[in-house]
C-alpha cells in the first residue's frame, strides 16, 4: 500500500485530535464542575455587575439598578454590602437583606 505524505499527515492530524478530545473527558479534581460556574455566574458583585445581572437581585428592579451603577462610580471604592449605605437611596437595611441573599445563595459577600 502506497500512502501519500498528505494522507500520512491527515491520519496524523485525527489521531492526535481523538487524544486530545479524550483528554478532555477526563475529570480534573481542580476544574471547576458546571454547576459551580452558573452558580458564580448567576451571582452580580455589587461593585461590577450590570444593569441585567443586578436585577436578579431581590429589591432590585430596573430604576434601583440603574441608581446603584450611576453612583458606585462616585464612590471611590468598591460598593459591598457593609457600604451600601452611602449611596442615595439605600440603608443599611438594603446591605443587611443583601448579606442575607448572599448567604442563601451559598455566597459570602465581599466586605
Amino acid at each position: 500500500m502506497n500512502k501519500t505524505p498528505d494522507a500520512i499527515y491527515l491520519v496524523g492530524i485525527l489521531w492526535l485530535s481523538a487524544l486530545r478530545a479524550a483528554a478532555w473527558r477526563i475529570e480534573s479534581p481542580n476544574r471547576p464542575q458546571p454547576h459551580e460556574l452558573v452558580q458564580h455566574r448567576l451571582l452580580p458583585e455589587l461593585a461590577t455587575s450590570g444593569i441585567h445581572e443586578l436585577k436578579l437581585m431581590p429589591g432590585f428592579g430596573h430604576h434601583r439598578a440603574q441608581q446603584l451603577i450611576k453612583q458606585r462610580a462616585k464612590l471611590g471604592f468598591p460598593v459591598t454590602t457593609d457600604n451600601i449605605h452611602l449611596l442615595t437611596g439605600f440603608s443599611r437595611q438594603t446591605g443587611q437583606e443583601l448579606s442575607a441573599w448572599y448567604r442563601s445563595q451559598g455566597k459570602i459577600p465581599r466586605r
